[in-house]
């Protein structure tokens, strides 16, 4: 009976497991998709950029220590011994990788966020520039 509750839930943390590393994934494709748009604005969002390839390398220990922990899961199942007390540490595990994407999530917004508003930055820049020098180009013709 503990047996097939604790291999029952060893599935389910593999299923929860595979589940975050999809999740793991589109968080990931957000993050190139944000870095393919930075590098079209000014130099001023390069320090955006940085902090979303450090997200990047962030996510992608969270989707290896994923995948040991889903290996931990099935190991678990074959010990009867250890059920209840690895089962637990599962749990934890598992808690706090959903803590960490969800930390990682608001990260990416935040990004998302200031990445938004240096672009509209850069671009009022660009916009005072080029007034700028038309009204010197007018000084200077007059």
């Amino acid at each position: 009976m503990v047996a097939g509750e604790i291999r029952r839930l060893a599935d389910s943390v593999t299923d929860s497991t595979l589940e975050i590393e999809d999740r793991i994934q589109e968080i990931q494709d957000s993050i190139s998709r944000l870095v393919i748009n930075s590098e079209k604005g000014a130099s001023s969002i390069q320090s955006g950029m940085d902090v979303s390839a450090v997200t990047a390398v962030d996510l992608n220990e969270l989707v290896q220590a994923a995948t040991k922990t889903s290996n931990a899961a099935q190991q678990i199942s074959l010990s009867t011994r250890q059920q209840k007390t690895a089962s637990s540490q599962v749990v934890i595990a598992l808690r706090d990788i959903a803590n960490a994407s969800t930390h990682n999530a608001q990260s990416v917004r935040d990004i998302t966020e200031i990445s938004e508003v240096m672009l509209s930055m850069s671009a009022e820049l660009d916009s005072l520039v080029r007034a700028f020098q038309l009204s010197q180009s007018s000084d200077v013709n007059s």
